[in-house]
């Protein structure tokens, strides 16, 4: 993900926007917006004025047959941006295209389907886009609930584990059992959030469009 550094800095200057520039009254989203722009028009005037020719010809080919990956428009001019010498405009800050690491819910509900991958039904009755597999990351981690059990309940660490467990908790350590008819529960057993359109599988819902989602959607959780 990056250094902890890169995230101080970005919100060092999204403070500095807030109370030096007068960016509060736009809205957090705004402000983030705003050094995400800077960033990529910075980036891509940097990389148009170090073209050559060939590099402006593949530019021209790819705007006509309309597969240009260039923030800019075709055949706009980008005018010049009022920059502060020595002041920093690259945050490393890049967009999370296919949802892989978490889903906003605002006017996305329908992307989202529950698919359990071991379930040749849920596999051939969701309507997606692309092939559905179960990610190697979680086809190699340990089980969902190798963590759930409470381990000793008189004592807040488990010396053989070597990790140090929370209190006992009855209202929360109600997680299903590790093992069902002596199987141990895999991944490809639970219901997992899947945007169907990136074949992507969100490790974090945002739910904030509909909030009766939270009501509707807990028992698939």
């Amino acid at each position: 993900m990056g250094p902890v550094k890169d995230v101080r800095d970005i919100y060092e200057l999204a403070a500095h926007k807030v109370e030096a520039e007068g960016r509060g009254g736009l809205g957090d989203q705004f402000v983030f917006a705003e050094i995400f722009g800077e960033q990529e028009f910075q980036r891509e005037t940097l990389r148009r004025a170090s073209q050559g020719a060939g590099g402006r010809w593949l530019d021209w080919l790819s705007d006509t047959l309309g597969t240009s990956e260039s923030p800019i428009p075709p055949n706009s001019t980008i005018k010049n941006m009022t920059t502060v010498p020595g002041q920093r405009y690259e945050y490393s800050m890049g967009l999370d295209y296919e949802s892989r690491l978490f889903q906003t819910m605002t006017h996305s509900a329908d992307d989202i389907e529950f698919i359990a991958y071991n379930s040749s039904t849920d596999l051939l009755s969701t309507h997606h886009s692309l092939p559905l597999f179960l990610p190697q990351d979680l086809q190699t981690a340990k089980s969902p609930f190798s963590y759930a059990s409470p381990g000793n309940r008189s004592v807040e660490s488990d010396p053989k584990r070597k990790t140090l467990l929370l209190p006992y908790s009855p209202n929360l350590d109600n997680l299903p059992d590790q093992q069902v008819d002596g199987t141990e529960v895999t991944w490809r057993d639970l219901p997992l959030a899947t945007n169907t359109h990136s074949a992507a599988i969100p490790s974090l819902l945002h739910i904030n469009g509909d909030k009766s989602l939270l009501t509707s959607w807990w028992p698939k959780l």
